[in-house]
């Protein structure tokens, strides 16, 4: 269903929820012919790399206006049909009409007017573009090198940085993403700062070519490559920056000695200091919509039964798809599907889908696509109605995201 375009491509899809099926598709035309070869719908291969198998695709591109359907098949069994409804492009005179309104609407807006209100009181004589083009030139340059780190970070410059920066370890307000940047890599990468060590103790290393700072080595792991120690990793609880001195817990069982030795860095301590962005990321992951399936199996009673309803969701709800299985009907039976969604806040539920279904059913599944459906914000109402006959159990479901 829906208001489609002639010459313009038509989605079809369909959910089966299992991967590596085969679905066809009949397209049928206006005057009730079948229109050119039958279709294969093809799986969605993102949808499925997501973890979503199942969702099969394809289009069509009607030639005449009217009222078109397609008919989908499953192992050669129809499974569903879905309608569209075709127009024209504009006639000749609607298209004069549109033109006439464009040259009004341009005539309203009063461009020299509006160029003059532009230009302002202090716009001299010989101002134009190619003086406001200098002048960008100009602030351009002024962004183009950084210059070193500085505790204000101004301007855009200093909030990037420069290659001279040194790196920091502590997140604040006042430092530039090539500091952090350079903190990132040294942490995240194991240092074998020199070939041996000046001087030990049980529970020391001093090197005089370490050049970090406390909160780089702290939390890090020393572990000595060679000698009585080789291989005796200690944790480093501190780091004197004047006399260049790593402090480790536990003591080693006697001093390593001026041996070779490696820095490993503590991804977990990385992790809990910078931990917002971490945090960030979940928030982004938490933010994905999910795709929800909702179904039951409902027997009429005469009533408008409610069979799912999503009031004030908070945020956009798309409703992707609606499918019954109405194989129950017999002669005589009419049965009333509504889906309607709210414009605005407390306002009312506004009809979009209304479709009367008589007697028995080929094919007897009914699919009600997203062309029709859409998305809402404000929520939305599916409802049956038995209108003549006997109650019957109809199944049904609704995918929705949100």
């Amino acid at each position: 269903m829906g208001k489609f375009i002639v010459g313009q491509p038509i989605p079809i899809r369909y959910y089966q929820g299992v991967s590596g099926t085969t679905i066809e598709a009949t397209v049928v035309d206006e005057s009730d012919g079948i229109f050119g070869a039958e279709l294969t719908l093809v799986e969605n291969a993102v949808l499925l790399a997501a973890g979503f198998p199942g969702f099969y695709e394809n289009t069509f591109t009607p030639d005449a206006v009217g009222h078109w359907k397609v008919i989908i098949y499953y192992a050669g069994v129809k499974v569903g049909q879905v309608f569209y409804d075709v127009g024209g492009g504009l006639t000749l005179q609607e298209k004069a009409d549109v033109n006439a309104e464009v040259v009004t609407a341009v005539a309203a807006l009063a461009l020299e007017a509006t160029l003059t209100a532009i230009k302002g009181a202090s716009w001299a004589a010989d101002d134009n573009l190619k003086n406001l083009d200098d002048e960008v030139d100009v602030i351009d340059g002024y962004h183009d090198v950084p210059t070193a780190d500085i505790a204000t970070n101004a301007q855009m410059r200093d909030g990037i940085g420069n290659k001279t920066d040194t790196s920091n370890y502590i997140v604040g307000a006042t430092s530039s993403l090539m500091r952090y940047l350079k903190a990132a890599l040294m942490a995240l990468n194991p240092l074998q700062v020199t070939p041996t060590a000046d001087t030990t103790t049980v529970n020391t290393i001093t090197d005089t070519e370490l050049t970090g700072t406390a909160a780089l080595y702290e939390g890090m792991v020393v572990v000595p490559l060679s000698g009585a120690m080789a291989g005796q990793g200690k944790v480093v609880d501190s780091f004197n920056e004047g006399t260049k001195t790593l402090t480790v817990i536990p003591d080693w069982p006697s001093a390593p000695g001026a041996v070779k030795y490696m820095l490993v860095p503590s991804i977990a301590k990385y992790l809990m200091e910078h931990g917002k962005g971490v945090e960030a990321i979940y928030d982004i992951v938490d933010a994905i919509p999910i795709k929800t399936r909702v179904a039951d199996a409902t027997t009429t009673d005469g009533t408008v039964q409610t069979l799912f309803t999503i009031d004030s969701p908070g945020g956009l709800v798309h409703v992707s798809e609606i499918d019954f299985d109405l194989t129950n009907m017999v002669a005589g039976d009419s049965v009333r599907i509504k889906f309607a969604k709210r414009m605005k806040t407390a306002g009312n539920m506004i009809t979009v889908v209304d479709e009367t279904y008589i007697g028995p059913q080929d094919p007897a599944g009914m699919v009600f696509s997203e062309d029709e459906l859409g998305t809402n914000l404000f929520g939305f109402i599916l409802t049956i109605e038995r209108l003549a006959g006997g109650d019957r159990e109809y199944a049904w479901e609704l995918f929705y995201e949100g």
